[in-house]
């Protein structure tokens, strides 16, 4: 089984991904829709915002129904869910990433940061840093098994074993 997360601004358009995730990896999936937002500044911003309940008002009947939709329509997907995640660190982002078991980070084509409201973090300083593998553009062929290799010397590269790829 593998978890892919996804950066989601809340949008339909952002679910789209989801689409080609479960016809390009042969894989049980979890596909978790990540938020990241900033911590409050100070306990009365904590209460005045009880941004715990605001913040999950973003995930509306419709983009809900969708992922229910994309859960039946494909056998692989066994889980889709939203994830907020508060902090703005790469080591709150391990921590949320090491919880989640987080296997794979999938950057939609053509993502763009942009603010849904004014907590809203740019995750892409994070998912940069970390070292979990980062795709930003899936391939056409279907994967049967995904074999990702870092290097130490150098994070930013990752190498995708020949046999993960079905010719």
């Amino acid at each position: 089984m593998k978890t892919i997360l996804v950066p989601t601004d809340f949008t339909n358009t952002s679910l789209d991904i989801i689409e080609q995730i479960a016809t390009t990896f042969d894989d049980k999936l979890v596909i978790l829709l990540f938020h990241a937002l900033d911590m409050p500044s100070s306990l009365v911003d904590a209460m005045i915002n009880n941004s715990a309940a605001g913040h999950h008002s973003f995930v509306t009947e419709e983009l809900r129904q969708r992922c229910r939709r994309l859960k039946i329509a494909h056998n692989n997907i066994t889980n889709v869910s939203f994830k907020f995640m508060y902090g703005t660190t790469s080591r709150v982002f391990e921590n949320f990433a090491a919880a989640h078991k987080i296997d794979l980070i999938v950057i939609p084509e053509g993502y763009y940061f942009s603010y849904v409201i004014r907590e809203s973090v740019n995750p892409m300083p994070m998912f940069s840093r970390s070292r979990i593998p980062v795709i930003e553009h899936l391939l056409n062929t279907k994967v049967k098994t995904i074999s990702l290799v870092a290097y130490e010397t150098d994070p930013e590269i990752i190498s995708l074993s020949e046999k993960a790829l079905n010719y």
